[in-house]
């Protein structure tokens, strides 16, 4: 009887980076936004995921480009450094069927468009690795909410800087005669500075409100243009290059307008 840990093949190890090779055949490429969006998840989370090595051929099998950009992070191959990944052991053919398999879309999920823009308001969307095509087709433009809600923070700050200011100028030291008059007259304006940041913070926490809701009103209003679009998929990214560049489009891009292609389409 097949047990559960018997499913966890894997073994957690540690690697010299020079030990171990990029595998040479590996079918994935990456575009240079693609890159740096990476980049960018593992500056500020790590390689999160797992990296895998063949000990058999000492292969990276799955992770390539998270350790090629690990490499230029690092400074490899200048300086040699140490990998933790998940170790396997199989033959050549078994290790390039699974690196096919780890790199294949049919394996993975896909998104589940209600609870994206229920989600996107409150996260910053470039650190989730989305970009603003992907919040188009979610029906969300999340730059409503940022750029409202980082104005809002700008605004707050400087409402508040004559308090703080305030409260450096108290350090310091008044003559003898009119400490106590100062001290009276510091709990005052203390008393007032209170009220007045009270007041400003209600005013800014109703604006909020009032900015979510508007964020709200246009995410329902992208979530009905999202009706207008169709996704393409296509077995392969070499499928994808010949299709765009039978109609005459960049190959590298992501979206397209309906209305130019159904013009190319017309002239073929």
């Amino acid at each position: 009887m097949t047990k559960p840990r018997d499913y966890f093949t894997g073994k957690q190890e540690e690697f010299k980076r020079s030990e171990v090779q990029i595998a040479p055949y590996n079918p994935r490429k990456i575009s240079p936004q693609q890159k740096a969006t990476l980049k960018r998840s593992i500056r500020k989370y790590g390689v999160v995921g797992g990296i895998t090595v063949n000990k058999q051929t000492m292969t990276i099998v799955g992770g390539n480009q998270k350790v090629t950009i690990v490499d230029e992070i690092m400074g490899y191959p200048e300086k040699d450094y140490t990998l933790l990944a998940e170790a396997v052991n199989m033959d050549y053919k078994t290790e390039v069927e699974l690196n096919f398999m780890l790199n294949s879309e049919n394996a993975h999920g896909e998104w589940d468009d209600m609870k994206v823009r229920e989600l996107l308001p409150d996260i910053n969307y470039m650190d989730a690795g989305l970009t603003e095509e992907d919040l188009s087709l979610f029906g969300y433009d999340a730059m409503v909410k940022t750029e409202g809600e980082d104005e809002l923070g700008k605004e707050l700050n400087s409402l508040l800087d004559p308090f703080a200011q305030e409260s450096e100028n108290r350090k310091v030291q008044a003559p003898k005669e009119v400490q106590e008059e100062q001290r009276r007259q510091i709990e005052q304006n203390q008393i007032i500075a209170n009220q007045q940041q009270e007041a400003q913070y209600q005013a800014n926490k109703e604006r909020m409100q009032q900015v979510k809701k508007e964020v709200n009103t246009k995410a329902a209003e992208k979530a009905l243009e999202a009706e207008s679009y169709v996704m393409l998929s296509f077995d392969n990214i070499e499928n994808k290059e010949r299709f765009m560049s039978t109609f005459g489009f960049i190959e590298t891009d992501k979206v397209i307008k309906g209305e130019m292609l159904m013009k190319v389409a017309k002239r073929i």
